[in-house]
This record gives structure tokens, C-alpha cells and sequence, in this order.
């Protein structure tokens, strides 16, 4: 159900609704080192890098609801994602592809996943920047260039599961999230949205589905990609993918409380997004928009 893909404003400026591109809603989208500045405290390997959602103070009001939709991979988070945002008018940003680009920075770079030091030193220069299109994929651009279609393949997913999971990355990361949503309006998908990065949202999802047709969905999305993949290789890889990002000792995948659970399995994507657009509308009662 995931989108097989993954306009330009400045540098500058944040992820915006094409629909919204009037609305005042300057939220930075800048390089890890100008979100959170390096001399600034960071969590050792180990260490948690965030509070726990419930001791975490309340964020002043945003102007508009955010959606924080969270789940294993090719549960269709992505897919929902960008077309609950596309109805309501919001900002749709795939908190993945930031990973996914420091992934891809890190090969081309030939630096290793365990290689913290040189790690840190690329996240210091970095420029990660997504930008809306018309079709609602987030446009990623690295340092600027762009490279939206090959931060899709099978070894750089599975490289970013394993940055994902390295305390400093995510401080960074999930610094330069948040100021993403920090106007509101906007649907956030990802793995510890609506327990790290959006601990406050309005909307808190979390989407499920079975493996075995979480892998089903992922091969005929590699295949329409034009990607050679083997059923039993992507089963394994998205396993080993859960393990991982529910073990984790630092933002590991899981509900938050109060978290509205959908099972996607059998679903169709319309099916889904009704669901969601449902749960958005009976928790903010007033046009969400």
C-alpha cells in the first residue's frame, strides 16, 4: 500500500502543502547542524536522546492539528499519509526520507553504519531538505541535489534502519522534525512520531498490518520500480526490520497511549483513509483545516 516513490521553494522554508503554499507557515527545513548545534549536549551511544512523552513539557498551541501517524514498514503509512494531508490541506512530510537521505550521504561517502565519529562529522555538514509536488511526494534533496528516487532502493532502506537506531542521529533528526511541524498542519509518518518527534498531536495513529502482506505489498511496489527482488528476500529483510525498530533500545517502535490502532490488512487504500480522515474528524471537532 506504501507509495512506490518517495515545487520548489527556498532553501529556506518549510514543507509546504501545495494547496497551503499561501499559508504563513515558514517552518525551517534546515541542516542537522543548524537545528541542533554540535557543542549542544547529545545523548552517548545507549542513551536515550529523548524524555519520555509524559514528562515532556506541553508545546505551545499550534495554529492548526497535527497528524502523527506511526507504524512498521509497508504498513501503508506513506500512502495515507499523503492523502489524508492532501484532504485536509495539510503538509505531508515521510520523516523517513530524512534517514533515508543521511543513508545515502553516508554511502556515497563510504562510511560505515558503526563509524560514529565520521558519522558525526557528515551530520555537522549535511543539508537534508524535503520539498512538496504536485503529486504530494516529498521532493528530498541532499546538499541539493536530489535524490528522491534513489533513497528508495532495498540497501539504502536497510542502512537507514540502522543510522535510525544511533542516539545522535536521531537528536538530529528528530530536532529537524519537529521544526517542520512546529506551525502545525501537517501529517507526519514515520516510526516514534507520536511518541518522540509529536508526543503532543492532536491525532495520534498507529497502522498495522500482517507481515506476510506487509512483504507481499513492498515486492510488487520493488517490481513496479522496476527493482529485482525475491518474496522470501523481502520477507525477511522487512522482519528483520521489525525486530530492529521494535528492540531498539533508544525511540523503538510502539503505540502511544491513547493512540488510535488501525489493522491496513485487507484494506483497501480508500478504506484506510476513510478510517483516518474518520479518527481526525472526531478529534478535532471543528474544521481540522
Amino acid at each position: 500500500m506504501e507509495s512506490p516513490e518517495r515545487a520548489a521553494e527556498p532553501a529556506e522554508r518549510a514543507v509546504e502543502s501545495p494547496e497551503r503554499a499561501a499559508e504563513p507557515a515558514e517552518r525551517a527545513v534546515e541542516s542537522a547542524e543548524s537545528v541542533v548545534d554540535p557543542a549542544e549536549s547529545v545523548a552517548e551511544p545507549g542513551e536515550s536522546v529523548v524524555e519520555p512523552e509524559e514528562t515532556l513539557r506541553p508545546a505551545k498551541r499550534r495554529q492548526r492539528p497535527c497528524v502523527a501517524i506511526d507504524g512498521p514498514v509497508a504498513a501503508g503509512k506513506s500512502t495515507i499519509a499523503r492523502l489524508v494531508a492532501r484532504e485536509l490541506g495539510f503538509t505531508y512530510v515521510d520523516s523517513g526520507a530524512t534517514y533515508r537521505g543521511l543513508a545515502w550521504a553516508a554511502r556515497r561517502h563510504d562510511i560505515p553504519a558503526d563509524d560514529r565519529s565520521r558519522l558525526e562529522d557528515l551530520l555537522g555538514e549535511l543539508n537534508i531538505q524535503l520539498r512538496p509536488r504536485p503529486d504530494g511526494i516529498n521532493q528530498v534533496l541532499v546538499d541539493g541535489q536530489d535524490v528522491t528516487a534513489e533513497i528508495r532502493s532495498p540497501e539504502i532502506g536497510r542502512l537507514a534502519s540502522k543510522l535510525s537506531a544511533i542516539p545522535r542521529v536521531r537528536r538530529r533528526m528528530v530536532a529537524l522534525q519537529k521544526e517542520m511541524a512546529r506551525e502545525g498542519g501537517v501529517v507526519m509518518e514515520g516510526r516514534d512520531i507520536q511518541t518522540v518527534v509529536l508526543p503532543d498531536a492532536e491525532v495520534k495513529i498507529f497502522l498495522t498490518a500482517p507481515a506476510e502482506e506487509r512483504a507481499e505489498r513492498r515486492w510488487h511496489e520493488l517490481r513496479a520500480r522496476g527493482v529485482a527482488a525475491d518474496l522470501e528476500t523481502v520477507r525477511a529483510d522487512i522482519e528483520a526490520r521489525d525486530k530492529r525498530d521494535s528492540t531498539r533500545s533508544d525511540s523503538p517502535l510502539r503505540a502511544a497511549p491513547g493512540a488510535v490502532h488501525l489493522d491496513t490488512g485487507g484494506l483497501t487504500v480508500e478504506e484506510v483513509s476513510a478510517k483516518v480522515l474518520d479518527v481526525v474528524r472526531e478529534h478535532c471537532p471543528t474544521d481540522p483545516a
